[in-house]
């Protein structure tokens, strides 16, 4: 097998492996409610997902150099999305946990 095919295997795999992980996240969503951080997180998730696209489509394309920079800008935009839901979620859970520990108290 060539190094190539082997890439493009490796690529699919990532992307069918984050598809498995965007739909792990909504069903996560699905029983502990739905936050408006989950709805970033599987944002931020679907974005990542894209991007292996773009990544694993961009050599064989005559627009390398845009597809470079849209896949800079949805590295920024990602990065940005998780920073906000993960710090939703804190708050969230850590809301959460000063309730509990009111309650047993």
């Amino acid at each position: 097998m060539e190094i190539i095919n082997i890439s493009i295997l490796i690529e699919l795999i990532g992307i069918i492996l984050m598809v498995v992980a965007v739909i792990l996240m909504i069903r996560i969503a699905e029983l502990t409610g739905w936050f408006k951080a989950w709805y970033i997180l599987s944002c931020a998730m679907v974005l990542i997902v894209a991007r292996r696209i773009i990544t694993a489509y961009a050599p064989y394309t005559d627009i390398k150099i845009l597809l470079g920079q849209i896949n800079s800008i949805l590295l920024l935009v990602i990065s940005i999305l998780f920073v906000s839901g993960y710090y939703m979620l804190y708050k969230i859970f850590k809301k959460r946990s000063m309730f509990r520990q009111k309650g047993n108290k």
